[in-house]
């Protein structure tokens, strides 16, 4: 086993290569591609205030949750229609993300949408039926 630091990160080539005599010279070496990446935290989503907001407007929400990363997005999923438009995500620290979340006129009210936070290494985490349209 090797460990990588994360210094290399990205495309490698590894060689393995014997120095035991035998007849096939040709078969001393071999090589294959790796890409060495960072491993995926588990990202999770607890909770969002305000948790809900009326058709028509655009509501500040805080996000909290475990292993938000600079640069993670929200959205919102898994509800009937258009989902809340999302603008300006700010990454206030590991457990908390803020943003804008506007909501159509058009927007059914009693419908529930999941929260969804995801960091650029594509980690993400959930909260279902975190959101209500009122």
């Amino acid at each position: 086993m090797y460990t990588w630091p994360t210094s290399t990160l990205g495309a490698h080539t590894l060689t393995a290569t014997h120095n035991v005599a035998d007849d096939n010279v040709g078969k001393n070496s071999g090589s294959t591609s790796v890409t060495v990446n960072l491993p995926s935290i588990d990202v999770a989503v607890t909770g969002i205030d305000p948790s809900s907001g009326a058709t028509g407007m655009t509501v500040n929400v805080t996000v909290s949750g475990t292993n938000f990363a600079n640069g993670a997005s929200l959205a919102f999923q898994n509800g009937r229609g258009k989902p809340p438009t999302v603008s300006n995500v700010v990454f206030v620290n590991s457990n908390t993300v803020t943003a804008d979340v506007t909501i159509s006129s058009k927007a059914k009210t009693g419908i529930l949408w999941d929260v969804t936070v995801t960091n650029t290494d594509g980690g993400s985490g959930t909260l279902s039926d975190g959101f209500t349209v009122t």
